[in-house]
């Protein structure tokens, strides 16, 4: 029986590639795809990961000051409900930042359980919003109390702190 994500994953896929950094490609946010164990249209290589995730491996490109000239490694993952439930998008690590937690996953509203995903939600907007999240941290879902805590009461050191966690995990454009 064919996996009913499968339409839904393929669209992302070619989302997440057309999003690729290139001299045609004007938009604001950008995504460097990598890799994904549902390759090659068969969704039978997810099967390899927990529960029938779909691991979707790529780079977000930032734009702020403090984070614009690096790359930032995340998976996106597609577990067994998507696209009824929304995608999580995680680091390899926590970084100093509100919306990140200590596993990685990143909080936005899209991303949120009982938050403004829809299975009509496109991948672009996740990556839109995620991109947005870390480039403009959002006081309304913090996940790490003590970057919220800083950001809020001394930014420079949190600027100071922010970078030297992002400088750990960054890779180049």
């Amino acid at each position: 029986m064919a996996d009913p994500r499968f339409k839904p994953v393929n669209d992302v896929l070619q989302t997440l590639m057309d999003m690729r950094p290139s001299p045609s490609n004007n938009a604001e946010v950008k995504f460097e795809f990598e890799s994904s164990n549902f390759g090659n249209n068969n969704a039978a290589e997810a099967s390899s990961s927990p529960a029938g995730e779909i691991i979707i491996k790529g780079r977000l490109l930032p734009n702020s000051e403090l984070f614009k000239n690096n790359s930032l490694p995340v998976q996106i993952i597609l577990d067994a409900t998507f696209p009824m439930a929304a995608p999580k998008v995680q680091l390899p690590t926590q970084l100093f930042h509100p919306n990140v937690n200590e596993k990685g996953l990143i909080c936005t509203d899209i991303l949120i359980i009982k938050g403004d995903w829809t299975p009509k939600t496109s991948i672009r907007k996740v990556i839109e919003e995620v991109t947005n999240t870390i480039d403009k941290p959002n006081q309304n879902h913090c996940v790490f109390t003590a970057a919220a805590t800083l950001l809020d009461s001394n930014k420079a050191e949190y600027e100071r702190k922010a970078l030297e966690s992002y400088n750990k995990i960054c890779l180049p454009r």
